[in-house]
C-alpha cells in the first residue's frame, strides 16, 4: 500500500471539513433561515368581529365557553324546545323537569359542541339571502343559544349537512358569516330531550337490605298471577334467618327464592335502555300501551311503595315501563333484562310446596288411603340445651325424643311432596274432581301460632298416576299418586314401629 505525503494530508482534511459543513448548512442551516423567512412572509388570518382564531388557524365562531363559564344551553329543532340551566346551587337542571336525571356522557358532548365552535372551514362572509338558502340557514334544521355565566349570548343556527356528510353549515344569529361545524353536534342539536335523559327505573334500594321488599305482587293485566310477603320473625321457620318470605297468592305454596331474591337484587340499578317520552299525559300512556297495561309489578320497601306499569312486549324485543318512582317519563327496558315478565306461575315457586321446619309445626293430621291419625308434637330443651322432641298419636302410642328418628324419616317424607306441573284441567272439570268422596288423602299441619294449613290430593281420570294438590282450597298443580300413598303408607309405619325409608318408594 502507497503512503500519503506529508504535504498531501492537509488539503484531504481541510476537503473533508468542507463537505462535513456543506451537509450541516443544507440540513440544519438553511431550513432555518427559511423557516424565518417564511414566518416573516405568511400573511395573518383574517377575522371578522368576534371570530377567534383557533389550533391550526381554524376559526371559533366565538371565544370557547367551559362548562364552568355556562349558566344556560337552550336548544331548538324539530322535536321541539329544550333548555339546561345552572340553578342556585350551581347544578345543570333541564328547565320544568327539575331532579330529572340525564345521561352526564352526552351532556358533556352537547357542552363542548354549544362552547366550542371551531370551524373545520369557513365558507363566506357577508352571505346573501340566496347563498343563507343555498346552506339551508334560512330555516334551520336546529338553533342553540348559550348563555353564560356573565351575561353573553351566543346563538347559533344549524343548516344543511355538506353532500361528503363532514359537516353541517353553521350561522352564528347576527353575523352573515357561515362556517362548516364537524358532524358530532348533530347527536345532542338534532336530538330530542329524551336522549339526553338517563333511563332509571328504580332507585334507592339497597344492597345490605335489597331481601327486604314486602308485598311483592305481579299482574299479568287485571289478573294477580303471584305474591309474596315477608313472614313476621316470630312465624319464622329458621328463627336464625334475617328474613323469610311465603306466597299470599295464589296459595300458600313456597316461593323459588332464588329466583326472587334474584329479581330484588336487580332493583339496586334496575335500568332501561332509553327514554321515548319525557312529559307524560294520558295520551302518552295510551300510545305506548300504558293506559291498560300488560304486566304490573307492586311492592313495599322501606317507606316507599313502588309501582312499574309494562307494555306488552313489542316485536323489537322490548317494553315500554312507566315507573311510580319517575312518572316524568316512559323508558324501554330489553326483554333480557325483565325476563321474568312473562314467566308463568309455576315458575315463580318452589316445587317442594311443604317446607316446614318441623320446630314450627305443633300437630299434623293424615287422613285417607288407609291412614287416619293425628300426631301431636311437643317441643323442649334437654339439660345440654339441646332441642328435643316427643310425640303423641291420636291412636295413644306415646314416641320419646330417644326413639323420635323413625318419626323424622316420616317427616322427611312429607317434605319430600313435589309439583309436577299444571293440572291440565278445566273448571267444569276441576268442580267435577273437587269432591270430598273423591279425595285420596287430607294432610293438614298446625304451626306453633295455630295457623292451620289443609293439603288435599284429587286423583282425576286419564291421567295415570296424577293428583290435582289443593291448599287451603286452592289448585292448579298435580302430584304423583304414588308420593301420596306413601305418605299414608309411612304415617302407619310410624303407628306399627316399622322403619320408614323416607327415599323409598312405599
Amino acid at each position: 500500500m502507497k503512503k500519503i505525503s506529508r504535504q498531501k494530508r492537509p488539503v484531504i482534511i481541510c476537503a473533508a471539513i468542507f463537505v462535513v459543513l456543506l451537509i450541516a448548512y443544507f440540513a440544519v442551516v438553511r431550513p432555518l433561515v427559511n423557516s424565518g423567512l417564511e414566518e416573516e412572509t405568511k400573511a395573518p388570518i383574517e377575522t371578522v368581529e368576534g371570530e377567534v382564531v383557533g389550533i391550526n388557524d381554524r376559526y371559533l365562531m366565538f371565544p370557547q365557553v367551559e362548562r364552568k363559564g355556562m349558566q344556560s344551553i337552550k336548544v331548538e329543532n324539530e322535536y321541539g324546545t329544550y333548555e339546561f340551566y345552572r340553578d342556585s346551587e350551581s347544578e345543570f337542571q333541564i328547565r320544568g323537569f327539575e331532579g330529572t336525571s340525564f345521561d352526564l356522557t352526552k351532556f358533556s358532548s352537547l357542552v363542548t359542541s354549544a362552547g366550542y365552535t371551531l370551524a373545520k372551514v369557513k365558507v363566506v362572509d357577508n352571505a346573501t339571502d340566496a347563498e343563507l338558502k343555498e346552506y339551508g340557514l334560512d330555516k334551520p334544521k336546529a338553533t342553540w343559544t348559550l348563555t353564560t355565566t356573565t351575561g353573553e349570548k351566543y346563538k347559533v343556527h344549524v343548516g344543511y349537512d355538506l353532500l361528503t356528510g363532514g359537516g353541517y353549515y353553521c350561522m352564528l344569529d347576527g353575523r352573515r358569516s357561515v362556517y362548516v361545524l364537524d358532524t358530532t353536534l348533530a347527536e345532542t342539536m338534532f336530538a330530542p330531550i329524551e336522549y339526553m335523559v338517563s333511563p332509571i327505573i328504580m332507585a334507592g334500594v339497597q344492597q345490605d337490605d335489597y331481601f327486604m321488599i314486602d308485598d311483592f305482587t305481579m299482574m299479568n293485566g287485571d289478573d294477580v298471577l303471584f305474591s309474596a310477603k315477608i313472614v313476621d320473625p316470630e312465624d319464622q321457620n329458621n328463627p336464625e334467618a334475617m328474613v323469610e318470605h311465603i306466597m299470599q297468592y295464589p296459595a300458600a305454596y313456597f316461593p323459588d327464592t332464588d329466583i326472587l331474591y334474584e329479581i330484588f337484587y336487580s332493583f339496586m340499578g334496575l335500568q332501561g335502555t332509553e327514554v321515548v317520552k319525557l312529559g307524560v299525559t294520558d295520551a302518552d300512556l295510551k300510545k305506548y300501551g300504558l293506559d291498560d297495561p300488560a304486566h304490573t309489578i307492586y311492592f313495599k320497601y322501606k317507606e316507599a311503595e313502588v309501582m312499574l306499569f309494562f307494555s306488552k312486549l313489542q316485536d323489537t324485543g322490548i317494553y315500554y315501563v312507566y315507573s311510580s318512582l319517575f312518572p316524568q317519563y316512559i323508558s324501554t327496558v330489553d326483554i333480557t333484562t325483565v325476563n321474568y315478565l312473562e314467566n308463568p306461575l309455576i315458575d315463580w315457586i318452589n316445587a317442594y310446596t311443604f317446607q316446614q321446619w318441623i320446630t314450627a309445626v305443633s300437630a299434623m293430621e293424615i287422613k285417607g288411603s288407609g291412614a287416619d291419625v293425628k300426631f301431636t308434637l311437643t317441643h323442649g330443651t334437654n339439660a345440654e340445651g339441646n332441642a328435643t322432641l316427643e310425640v303423641d298419636s291420636s291412636t295413644g302410642l306415646h314416641i320419646a325424643d330417644a326413639d323420635v328418628h323413625n318419626f323424622r324419616q316420616f317427616y322427611k317424607t312429607l317434605l319430600s311432596i313435589d309439583i309436577q306441573d299444571y293440572a291440565d284441567l278445566s273448571e267444569a272439570e276441576m268442580k267435577k274432581i273437587v269432591k270430598e268422596d273423591n279425595c285420596i288423602l287430607t294432610f293438614t299441619f298446625y304451626n306453633l301460632n295455630g295457623d292451620k294449613t289443609v293439603y288435599k290430593f284429587y286423583p282425576y281420570s286419564g291421567s295415570g298416576r296424577r293428583a290435582l294438590m289443593t291448599i287451603n282450597g286452592k289448585g292448579e298443580f298435580y302430584v304423583l299418586t304414588d308420593l301420596i300413598e306413601k305418605i299414608a303408607s309411612d304415617a302407619n309405619k310410624v303407628l306399627n314401629g316399622l322403619d320408614i325409608d323416607s327415599y323409598g318408594k312405599n
